[in-house]
């Protein structure tokens, strides 16, 4: 790794290494709940959805997207880290 913030990636270097037991290490979070609680909340502040296209910034190996597939959004994601997008893919 890189040292300091200046010069050096931080944040994709650690998600980098991660990325290989990033789901065994969050298996047991509720994605589900969560993001049924998420588009609740959000369909309640915008007064409904006129689509069901979603961006997930920080996307990591896709566990939080995977409900919102399930669900029927069509869904574009990202993150700093390469081997957390090829996970997701």
């Amino acid at each position: 790794m890189t040292d300091g913030w200046l010069g050096g990636d931080l944040a994709r270097e650690a998600n980098d290494r991660f990325a290989a037991s990033y789901d065994d290490f969050n298996r047991e979070y509720m994605y589900v709940q969560w993001t049924g609680k998420l588009l609740a909340c959000a369909e309640r502040a915008a007064g409904g959805f006129s689509s069901r296209r979603l961006l997930d910034l920080g996307c990591g190996t896709g566990l939080s997207f995977l409900p919102l597939l399930d669900r029927g959004w069509e869904v574009a994601a990202c993150d700093v880290s390469p081997a957390m997008v090829s996970a997701a893919r």
